[in-house]
């Protein structure tokens, strides 16, 4: 098949951005509308006007079935169809020996579908009566390697197979170990069936990994070499060339690949069963009432029934768009995004990025967040704070590689079983931990770059003193503000059909140009102000009732925790001098435009938001201090000091625009003050000695041993 006549690589890039649906739309949060910046790709990715325009003009007015090529609508459909198995094949490199399959979920059933292809899952009810997976001698089951990030996609499938699972542990660098690969090779070298299954890049921390190096390796020693692209593959080059024998694919993760099917790229090979893993329509060239002959084509025989043909034909469009960009440019650009973000974060005392940000690196970060107290600040918290002070869309969570977050975040087999304990008997799955995880992509623009850098920084360093606002419910793990969204999430419910036969719905879409994200951000900096010169006190019913459990191995902050921790911390700093006053820290003058490229205030303005306001907040006096604390270890440069301490009387509200009036009156500094940093004797980091992430060296000891 030709390939596509590539573009200019900006001309592309531009037409990306301008296409991603939906960028200028608004999300409705407690503080007022605010635009969409979409930053959760490793997630899923988005639709692209430009390929949905084409699937609404050129596919789906000339949809048939794909089972029969007679009919006009179904000879169309089928050419398009097996355009894109052609148009992946052609972007991974697979020759005539391989066969592409779009397969169901994502990488999950990619995964899936080889393990039983391989006849390497037992029926569980079968199993469970006759004992068979006991009976099997243990020096004739398979055994199959995997790496030390690997996705639940491409490690619990295997678990629950015949073979013994065997983890490769990482270097010191955070790799995947090629030298004990080997060693255990030789260890399983008398085992009939070897598979190494290893993810080219962690979707949680973003580290590549070389797939040719490790792919020659198991092929030295007799070993099939799978791989799995699932968070690597929109970010990367994928080749499936002489000694790879099958990729597992997720387009819909790609750019404009929405809805897509998990894609399994497989030497034909592997796939000579004698039954299809999925028997039924569309697999058999023949069916009597006393047999069946099964078609040899492995793409007929391996997708039985009605495929999901458009989404099929969506994902061979995401890959053409890859394919039409040049790689080398994607990755540069990407890289120097990754830079520009490591270069802010890497230096935040209340940020620790996980796994070793000097690896090679897809642009996938995840991170957490300490409060001034030494606690975690909880993940969803944080994804909650950048969604309603920002519009920004990151994801919290393990992202769906516990094992790798038991190594990331340091937690031992006992703090584990306890956790689970919590979630087993109490149902209260808040208590799992996990991230913060942002994915960077090529095609977003500087100044978005800069919002969601700048963004994350203030919800870090300042985003505790907003808990109060919020209330944690332990069995789901969300914080919700007290406030409700002008707009709730629109239900199908809410669709009705009128009278005159017409769909209609109330609709929630309102679009605002991106200029709108310098007021975001000027709101967001005036409310952190407030909040962190102590503006909301903590209530009672902070969370939901959690249970003792819980409560003994809670390794986060609650709101009292964490208001308690900071001006513990700044009674503490007020006795080695420094600019502090009252019980909380005061923003000293100045304005942060660093991150701005724009003085001119947004057009767009939130003027149904309403702020808890102080009235008696702007009387006060400036104070200030002409000395301050030289900053050594446990210790920091303190600020100038801010006007006095609030009074607590009875709040009233203003308007966006009031409160807008007086954020010049107390400016923002040049750089804003870094949290406390949090000292080492910290009694509640030692509580469990869990979530402090390891060492290399440690890393390195453990993965040894």
């Amino acid at each position: 098949m030709r390939s596509p006549r590539t573009s200019d690589d900006n001309t592309l890039i531009d037409m990306v951005r301008d296409g991603c649906i939906g960028d200028n739309n608004v999300v409705w949060t407690p503080f007022g509308a605010r635009r969409l910046t979409y930053a959760d790709y490793a997630a899923s990715g988005r639709s692209l006007a430009f390929i949905e325009d084409f699937i609404q003009r050129e596919v789906l007015p000339m949809y048939g079935n794909t089972h029969t090529e007679t009919s006009a609508t179904a000879l169309q459909t089928t050419r398009f169809r097996e355009d894109a198995r052609k148009i992946i094949a052609r972007e991974v490199g697979a020759g005539d020996d391989c066969a592409v399959l779009f397969a169901g979920s994502g990488t999950t059933a990619a995964v899936t579908k080889i393990i039983t292809a391989l006849g390497l899952r037992l029926p569980e009810s079968l199993d469970e009566r006759y004992s068979l997976s006991r009976s099997i001698p243990k020096h004739e089951r398979p055994v199959v390697f995997i790496g030390p990030y690997e996705h639940h996609s491409n490690e619990l499938p295997w678990r629950e197979t015949i073979a013994d699972v065997v983890v490769i542990p990482p270097t010191k660098q955070g790799l995947v170990d090629l030298d004990q690969l080997q060693i255990q090779l030789r260890a399983y070298r008398d085992r009939p069936l070897r598979i190494g299954s290893f993810s080219a890049a962690s979707n949680v921390t973003g580290i590549m990994s070389d797939t040719d190096k490790i792919a020659d390796i198991l092929h030295r020693h007799g070993a099939l070499a799978f791989f799995d692209y699932a968070a690597g593959g929109p970010h990367m080059k994928i080749h499936m060339g002489r000694n790879k024998d099958a990729i597992f694919i997720s387009p819909h993760k790609f750019p404009g690949g929405v809805g897509t099917p998990g894609v399994l790229v497989v030497r034909k090979t592997l796939m000579r069963t004698r039954v299809p893993t999925v028997p039924g329509g569309g697999t058999v060239d023949f069916v009597t009432p006393w047999f069946q002959a099964y078609t040899e084509d492995i793409a007929h025989r391996e997708e039985g029934g009605t495929p999901a043909i458009v989404e099929s034909i969506r994902a061979g469009l995401a890959f053409q768009l890859k394919g039409a960009m040049s790689t080398d440019a994607m990755v540069a650009r990407e890289r120097a995004i990754l830079s520009r973000a490591f270069a802010a974060w890497r230096s935040e005392r209340s940020i620790e990025i996980l796994g070793n940000p000097d690896a090679p690196r897809v642009p996938i970060v995840s991170f957490i967040v300490r409060s001034p107290s030494g606690q975690i600040v909880h993940h969803n918290f944080i994804v909650a704070l950048l969604n309603d002070l920002f519009g920004i869309q990151i994801r919290g969570g393990c992202s769906c590689a516990g094992p790798y977050g038991h190594d990331l975040l340091n937690v031992n087999k006992d703090t584990s079983y306890a956790l689970y304990y919590v979630v087993r008997d109490h149902k209260q799955v808040g208590i799992k931990p996990g991230w913060c995880r942002v994915t960077f992509k090529y095609f977003f623009s500087d100044e978005i770059v800069k919002y969601i850098i700048r963004a994350v920084v203030l919800v870090a360093r300042y985003g505790w003193a907003l808990m109060p606002l919020y209330t944690f419910t332990p069995e789901n793990g969300l914080w919700t503000n007290r406030r409700k969204p002008e707009k709730s999430a629109l239900s199908l419910d809410e669709l009705e059909y009128g009278s005159d036969g017409v769909l209609r719905w109330p609709s929630r879409q309102h679009q605002v140009p991106l200029e709108a994200i310098h007021e975001y951000m000027r709101e967001g900096e005036a409310l952190l102000r407030r909040a962190v010169s102590g503006a909301y006190p903590v209530r009672r019913d902070e969370c939901g009732s959690i249970a003792t459990d819980f409560d003994r191995v809670l390794w986060f902050d609650l709101p009292k925790q964490s208001v308690k921790g900071y001006d513990e911390e700044q009674a503490r700093r007020r006795g080695v001098g420094g600019g502090w006053v009252g019980g909380r820290e005061r923003f000293p003058h100045g304005r942060d435009n660093s991150w701005d490229s724009s003085s001119k205030a947004s057009p767009v303005s939130s003027t149904k938001t309403l702020y808890e306001i102080n009235p008696s907040e702007h009387s006060h006096s400036s104070h200030s201090h002409s000395h301050h604390a030289s900053p050594t270890r446990g210790t920091m440069a303190l600020p100038k000091a801010f006007p006095g301490p609030h009074s607590h009387s009875t709040p009233h509200y203003m308007t966006h625009s009031q409160v807008s009036a007086q954020v010049h009156t107390h400016l923002l500094p040049q750089t804003l003050p870094k949290v406390p940093p949090i000292p080492d004797d910290s009694p509640k980091q030692k509580r469990f000695g869990l979530f402090r992430p390891r060492s290399r060296t440690n890393l390195r000891a453990a993965a040894a041993a």
